[in-house]
């Protein structure tokens, strides 16, 4: 077990991490107005960036590298990660799409794979700059290791609850009597469905299948690519984490809403976010108003 946990470990810091934060984020209009991309935005008791909270288990397991996708008004995030690199020694690379031409998610990958900007005989962890999720990486890294060891050279990171959209009534089947009230209760999914998180771990002998992604297709994320029929071949779930629990994600301006003021240190467990990513100084007045 020593020697596998070790084996991981060295797979993972070896890996290639990517967080997607160049979307537009037009369901987020309402909170930033386009000022600043979604993954700027502050949330928390101690108020920080959801970028902040999203790359926070990585650097807990000891990534010392991010590759960061750009597009939507990308100098807010250069200078908050060019802060944050000097407080902790982070390195943070940009992978900037053509003013004129998006490339989604996928085609960002394709593209810098092209360029030699990422290694092609490295591992890559993509991840979406707006999902914060509580998750051991090292945990994640041995399910990935061990599955290259069956056959398996893709992990993508999902969950079998998805919150309801709803209230739930509770009534005697009998008499229709109501016997309680749940609102928007948690639903657990039909054995062998899960949600997706946008996280994929994909093996350095992948990097060959990406390449083949069509120009034409381009912008494309992972999961309606061309290639996602060959990937799903190599894939299997890892199902490690939970709605709220350990899973905030931030699509709509409801989100935002509803997640704002939580208390993420002890959502992660930690007594201080500023042992991990250094002091916050907001010096960009648009983030944290």
């Amino acid at each position: 077990m020593v020697d596998a946990a070790k084996e991981a470990k060295k797979y993972f810091l070896d890996t290639e991490v990517i967080v997607h934060a160049g979307g537009l984020g037009e369901q987020w209009w309402p909170i930033t107005k386009g000022k600043i991309p979604k993954p700027l935005t502050c949330i928390g008791k101690n108020s920080r960036p959801i970028f902040d909270w999203v790359i926070l288990p990585l650097v807990m397991a000891g990534t010392k590298k991010f590759f960061v996708s750009l597009w939507h008004n990308p100098e807010h995030l250069i200078k908050h990660c060019e802060e944050l690199s000097s407080n902790i020694g982070i390195e943070f690379v940009f992978l900037r799409e053509p003013a004129d031409k998006r490339l989604g998610r996928a085609g960002v990958i394709k593209h810098y794979l092209e360029q030699a900007v990422l290694d092609k005989n490295k591992p890559k962890l993509s991840m979406n700059g707006a999902d914060v999720l509580k998750i051991n990486m090292l945990k994640v890294a041995a399910y990935h290791c061990d599955g290259l060891k069956k056959g398996f050279q893709t992990t993508v990171v999902c969950t079998n609850t998805e919150p309801s959209k709803f209230g739930k009534i509770k009534c005697n089947s009998t008499t229709a009597a109501v016997n309680y009230f749940e609102e928007k209760p948690m639903l657990h999914l039909p054995k062998g469905e899960f949600v997706n998180t946008g996280m994929f771990y994909f093996d350095s002998k992948l990097n060959k299948l990406l390449l083949e992604i069509k120009d034409s297709e381009l912008p494309v994320d992972i999961e309606s690519s061309s290639v996602m029929p060959k990937l799903c071949k190599t894939m299997r779930c890892l199902d490690c984490v939970e709605p709220i629990k350990s899973w905030l994600w931030f699509k709509t301006s409801k989100d935002f809403n509803t997640f704002k003021s939580c208390d993420l240190e002890k959502f992660f467990g930690i007594s201080s976010v500023e042992k991990y990513l250094g002091e916050f100084s907001n010096n960009n007045e648009n983030m944290c108003e």
